[in-house]
């Protein structure tokens, strides 16, 4: 994932590809896509991965996505708040 690709523009690539490979009988477990999910984001992700990753023995990928997603919220919501403090 580049920086400036949005994490919810992503997960949607990641569960397409997933999507793609079901029909060829290749079904992706759910530990896979937590580990795909974790291993494609962008460097500025990971503090978050250290934290989801050592206060979890096991990560759901639903679970996961919701919590870059909120990750990402939280950090959009901080550049707007700058952006308007500097105005």
């Amino acid at each position: 994932m580049a920086e400036l690709t949005t994490v919810t523009d992503h997960i949607n690539t990641l569960n397409t590809l997933f999507s793609q490979l079901t029909p060829m009988e290749h079904k992706i477990e759910d530990n896979e896509r937590v580990e795909i999910l974790l291993q494609s984001l962008p460097d500025s992700y990971d503090q978050l991965i250290i934290n989801v990753t050592s206060n979890a023995t096991t990560l759901v990928f639903n679970d996961l996505t919701a919590v870059v997603l909120e990750e990402e919220n939280r950090r959009k919501n901080k550049e707007d708040r700058l952006a308007s403090s500097q105005q």
